[in-house]
């Protein structure tokens, strides 16, 4: 029970994010946010570090493959989102990102011998591409035409968060909490100096108290916080149960961007996010 409540939590958590980062926008760059994040959530991660007094002399392999989730996980998604939610709702964003598994299952079945593209697989791929048309393809040709960029990057973002995963599943097999921290170190060293020539000013004042309790939630919680409970559940409730947490990310992520941030529920949000759900259902089933 107490795992599964963690379970729950970590996927609210993750689902919050999306209204955090459309909060922070309003009165940061989305780089700057995102150095902001990834320093913070840095800084968190050393702290649990040396009070556990575990060594930082570690692997030259842990480095390297922080350096590249730091990338891949990290820096290059949070800055594809954090832009996109510049003329995208945070709901929508959202649902885009239940298209991460999908498209992981996807590229797994081209990468990897022992994932076969099946039928049910490529139904779940079909069934997500046509969620992304329904957010994408309506707005090509109407007035809100120029959220099609956002919409692009958002779902970019979820390609990246699959490389990731794939990464990870082919390279990494050890690091835990050391190889957390040098993601998000390798992620604040990348995009500070961006975020500094983007806009040297608002990089070193004190934002906006929204956007400070946003960066707060967003590095101390969302990625630290969230880091502690994702290593310590893997273990306890398996890979299997964890991947369902696809499921509900969409649906409470839509649920949090309509209840704090009075954005609109229409009938294309509920058509994808039904189409998205159903995709990732299809292609979790093939696993189990």
């Amino acid at each position: 029970m107490k795992n599964m409540m963690l379970w729950f939590l970590l996927a609210c958590i993750w689902a919050a994010t999306f209204p955090a980062i459309k909060i922070g926008i309003q009165t940061m760059q989305p780089m700057t946010l995102v150095a902001h994040r990834m320093i913070i959530a840095a800084l968190v991660l050393l702290a649990f570090i040396v009070y556990k007094r575990i060594p930082l002399h570690t692997s030259i392999s842990i480095w390297l493959h922080g350096i590249a989730i730091g990338l891949t996980g990290n820096v290059i998604p949070f800055f594809l989102i954090s832009w996109g939610e510049t003329t995208v709702d945070s709901s929508v964003a959202a649902v885009l990102m239940g298209l991460t598994p999908i498209v992981t299952v996807f590229l797994a079945s081209l990468l990897f011998a022992d994932e076969p593209l099946t039928g049910r697989k490529v139904a779940g791929l079909s069934l997500g591409i046509s969620g992304l048309l329904i957010l994408v393809g309506v707005g090509v040709f109407s007035e809100a035409g120029q959220h099609v960029p956002g919409l692009l990057a958002i779902a970019m973002a979820a390609v990246f968060y699959a490389l990731n995963t794939l990464y990870v599943r082919k390279f990494v097999h050890q690091g835990g909490i050391m190889l957390a921290f040098v993601a998000c170190l390798a992620g604040a060293l990348i995009t500070s100096p961006v975020a500094i020539a983007v806009d040297k000013e608002q990089f070193f004042q004190m934002p906006s108290l929204s956007a400070l309790l946003a960066l707060l939630y967003l590095g101390v919680i969302a990625t630290a916080l969230a880091t502690f409970v994702y290593l310590y559940l893997i273990p306890k409730i398996g890979a299997g149960r964890m991947s369902q947490i696809n499921f509900l990310i969409p649906v409470l992520g839509a649920f949090f961007g309509v209840v704090l941030l009075n954005e609109t529920l229409d009938a294309n949000l509920i058509i994808a996010l039904i189409t998205v759900i159903g995709a990732v259902y299809l292609v979790n089933r093939e696993k189990g």
